[in-house]
């Protein structure tokens, strides 16, 4: 992959704001505003006569290489012998180098160092890498799909290499930014501010979405090993639907959300549908009267009222435009954004198609079958649409953990999905990032009510992580 120009000054300016740089639109790169000059190429051909930062640049082809790498040619790092001397150190995992510079000897060369001129060079091309993570390039030429059309996390580098639960773009800036400290003496880097970002995707308002989908719930229920309870609750929450469905623990699941996420003084977003019910959404009015009275309440509470396109917006950006339209009627307001049904997504066109019908940022790009680091950050950012050759005017706030992925796809215990859960926000809050979680209203009750209990348990702790940097 041939890197032009404008991607490379916007991986710069990607890394400049991981940095601490606070870059404007009138900087190029962002480094201008530490008057030192930036050169990605071989070290040789820097301007000599005066410091300078170099990222030796890798071979065009190196990207269609690392598709095919053998996970034991990959080169890990220990932190402390690539960051410079006496460095607190922010993180203590092995960091993954997965580019180096032309005609580098990546099993010799030191991964940066500071010349005697001043000047810093990384031999290790975190250019290239980050901009592999962010633009999502291997997706593009990627084959493999699975039955919701999704690229599956199990084909990605960053699984079959091993670094999925790394954010390696913003560990990356952090090594970057105390080589530039030796660079330029007295520097005071802006520190980011972590976040915890709670997003609920409202996919259900009532306990069935139709005649076919309380068929199924009894014949589930059959085959149970309690039949009769299990009929005998269905029976209940469908006379609930019928005559009191304000009393649904579905719905009222979306009201206890809400509250609990004020209690620890935290906003939630709340991605409602406005999708016709069909066998993979259940599909509800949103100018129906209980959700304006839902809308009303999240409202009163300060948090944000968004936007979940059903499972055919998906390369239809028709029907996208016409269910945020049906959405903001029924709200009485613009939605900034939201996320995408399913997480089905294809790169670069679903970002095309969010920034076509003016969203403000999309929060989708996280996997279904895996948690962690899809672009390789937990900071927002808009991305680089590499065929048009331009950032994209949208913002994507990465996606690190879903309920039904822990749950579902993972098949964790409660134990298990707490851990991974504490564990990859310790690591959002290294990086100074934010930490973006999705627990759906119906994880929260039902045959989940053991998974809600477990959120509800760990939201102090959450809270407690991103305001004193630990859980205990």
């Amino acid at each position: 992959m041939k890197i032009s120009k404008s991607a490379e000054i916007y991986t710069w300016r990607q890394l400049a704001r991981r940095v601490g740089i606070p870059v404007s639109d009138a900087d190029t790169t962002g480094f201008e505003q530490l008057d030192l000059p930036v050169h990605y190429g071989l070290p040789d051909d820097a301007d000599p006569s005066r410091p300078n930062l170099t990222i030796c640049r890798a071979n065009d082809d190196d990207w269609d290489e690392l598709l095919t790498l053998h996970k034991q040619d990959l080169i890990w790092n220990p932190p402390n012998e690539i960051f410079p001397l006496g460095t607190n150190l922010p993180f203590q995992n092995l960091i993954p180098a997965l580019f180096w510079g032309r005609n580098i000897d990546k099993k010799t060369t030191t991964f940066a160092e500071q010349l005697p001129n001043g000047s810093i060079v990384f031999y290790a091309d975190i250019l290239a890498a980050s901009l592999f993570m962010l633009s999502r390039w291997e997706e593009t030429v990627a084959q493999t799909k699975d039955r919701h059309s999704r690229f599956p996390a199990a084909s990605s580098v960053a699984y079959k290499l091993g670094f999925l639960t790394i954010p390696i773009v913003d560990q990356y800036a952090l090594i970057l930014r105390e080589w530039l400290k030796l660079a330029v003496p007295g520097w005071a880097p802006r520190r980011n501010v972590p976040e915890i970002n709670l997003t609920h995707d409202v996919d259900h308002i009532y306990q069935y979405a139709s005649p076919i989908s309380l068929a199924r719930a009894l014949t589930l229920t059959l085959a149970s090993k309690q039949p009769l309870k299990n009929v005998r609750r269905e029976f209940k929450s469908l006379r609930t639907q019928l005559f009191d469905p304000q009393l649904g623990e579905k719905y009222l699941a979306i009201y206890e959300l809400a509250n609990r996420s004020k209690e620890q003084g935290l906003k939630s977003r709340f991605y409602f549908m406005a999708a016709k019910a069909s066998l993979k959404q259940q599909g509800y009015n949103p100018a129906g009267s209980l959700v304006q009275k839902a809308f009303r309440f999240l409202q009163q509470q300060g948090h944000e009222i968004g936007f979940h396109p059903g499972y055919t917006t998906f390369e239809n950006p028709g029907v996208l435009s016409q269910e945020k339209e049906c959405l903001e009627n029924a709200l009485g307001e613009k939605v900034l954004g939201g996320r995408q049904h399913f997480l089905r997504f294809r790169v670069p066109y679903t970002w095309r198609h969010w920034e076509q019908v003016r969203l403000k940022y999309d929060s989708t790009l996280g996997y279904a079958d895996h948690e962690g680091f899809r672009c390789g950050t937990c900071h927002p950012y808009k991305p680089f649409d590499l065929e048009q050759d331009r950032e994209i005017d949208l913002l994507e706030i990465p996606l690190i953990v879903m309920d039904t992925t822990l749950i579902e796809y993972r098949k964790m215990t409660i134990t298990e999905g707490r851990k991974s859960i504490l564990e990859l926000a310790r690591k959002c809050v290294e990086v100074e990032g934010k930490f973006t979680l999705l627990w759906h209203n119906v994880t929260l009750v039902g045959k989940y009510i053991d998974w809600g209990n477990m959120y509800i348990e760990i939201l102090p702790k959450l809270k407690k992580l991103v305001t004193q940097g630990t859980i205990d």
